[in-house]
């Protein structure tokens, strides 16, 4: 914790210097969201928003405070503001995705992922079009259950092919309530020092997790917990 207390004497100190420097305070609503300090990261990327209010990455971070906060039909209302904005930005059509799963409403996050992957260059049109039909198939036939279950199937190829990651599997795992897995790929996660690792504690997925010690343990070493 003692980074994480100086960084955040930083960012500060940063402000201090010049407190109406949009940028300063969107940056410092990110390390609180990260925090888990939901309410003080809202403050800062609430300040952010009032200094430079056409922003698309202010805009865009107005929404992701919304989703780490749990507050998932703000998070869509905001992601589709950024989304008017510019239709193409692939990143909010990916996080628009996440929304969408939280609330269970997949459907809605297969067609996102789809535009996100594609609009990424990270799949052909056709790869992502295949990739949601066998997820509309599995929801079709077998609820949230084999839907999770395919998006682990796929998430697990993506990591054998060496660009996915662990993260990702566990997410899935804890989404299918395996929570041994799930602390397994977090682990290797860990050690292959992952970057999504930052956001564990916003990650809805992880909820029913939080209260076990190993979650508790994993958080202290990363630095996010005393």
């Amino acid at each position: 914790m003692k980074r994480a207390a100086a960084a955040e004497n930083e960012y500060k100190r940063a402000i201090e210097l010049n407190p109406n420097f949009a940028s300063v305070h969107h940056v410092y609503s990110l390390f609180l969201s990260r925090m888990g300090r939901h309410e003080e990261a809202f403050a800062e990327i609430n300040k952010a928003h009032d200094l430079d209010p056409f922003s698309r990455s202010i805009n865009f971070n107005v929404g992701a405070r919304f989703y780490e906060a749990r507050h998932f039909d703000e998070a869509i209302a905001q992601y589709r503001r950024v989304l008017e904005m510019e239709p193409n930005h692939p990143l909010t059509h990916f996080v628009l995705a996440l929304a969408y799963d939280a609330k269970a409403m997949y459907p809605e996050a297969i067609a996102e992922y789809r535009t996100a992957n594609v609009l990424l260059e990270k799949e052909s049109a056709e790869t992502a079009e295949r990739k949601a039909a066998a997820l509309t198939h599995a929801l079709k036939t077998g609820g949230a259950r084999e839907y999770w279950r395919k998006r682990l199937e796929l998430s697990q190829k993506e990591y054998d092919a060496g660009f996915g990651s662990a993260y990702k599997i566990a997410v899935n795992y804890a989404r299918l309530g395996d929570r041994n897995r799930a602390f397994e790929q977090l682990e290797k996660s860990f050690a292959a020092r992952e970057a999504d690792l930052l956001w564990i504690k916003t990650e809805p997925a992880f909820d029913e997790l939080s209260s076990d010690p190993r979650f508790q343990d994993l958080l202290r070493r990363i630095g996010l917990q005393s």
